[in-house]
């Protein structure tokens, strides 16, 4: 998806910058796109290594996690080091992992975190989007 948008951005500068070219952008469009991208980070790689212990056993837990991250049976271990080998060693383990995979491991890692309590986010909250909510 971020390889897409670069592209396309490119292909706007690149189209900018041709004499005469127009290229009509709904911002509706550019709002929404705005919108789907999700501002929370996952916390795996920077817990404790307790709260570590405990998102991943939340992980492993998790039948559709296990399904969909089949190929990387060694995330359902009982394992302590699996926390390790995706923060540390990601290069190893992960290397062969596919945009929807790696985006399930993602967005299983949130899911987990949220329900635990340890999830951040990266997007900063001011002091009128409290006020408004």
């Amino acid at each position: 998806m971020k390889f897409y948008l670069v592209a396309v951005s490119g292909l706007l500068a690149v189209m900018s910058s041709i004499h005469g070219a127009k290229v009509a952008v709904s911002s509706e469009t550019s709002e929404q796109s705005e919108n789907t991208e999700d501002p929370r980070q996952p916390v795996l790689c920077s817990a404790s290594p307790e709260e570590q212990k405990e998102i991943v056993k939340c992980i492993q837990t998790n039948d559709t996690a296990k399904r969909s991250l089949g190929n990387y049976s060694w995330i359902f271990n009982s394992s302590i080091d699996v926390a390790t080998n995706i923060c540390n060693q990601s290069n190893e383990y992960l290397v062969e992992m596919s945009d929807q995979e790696s985006e399930s491991l993602f967005n299983y890692t949130l899911q987990c975190e949220d329900e635990l309590g340890v999830t951040t986010t990266t997007a900063s909250i001011t002091s009128s989007e409290v006020e408004d909510s």
